[in-house]
């Protein structure tokens, strides 16, 4: 991990991978609410602001 923190708030925190093998970064992001109360209420949110981020991870260029 190049960076564990790269920010986050009340749902989870986003960190900063590399992977040695093919020598990339990555962005990823965890869910992990604050309160275990909101946990279920607020997955279908999070996986909605990920998944354009999936969609476009084959368009960079080097």
């Amino acid at each position: 991990m190049i960076n564990n923190n790269l920010g986050g708030g009340s749902f989870g925190k986003t960190v900063l991978l590399q992977d040695p093998f093919i020598d990339e970064l990555f962005v990823a992001k965890k869910y992990e609410p604050e309160y275990d109360e909101i946990k279920e209420q607020f997955y279908k949110n999070f996986l909605d602001e990920i998944r354009p981020c999936l969609k476009n991870r084959g368009l960079h260029k080097r």
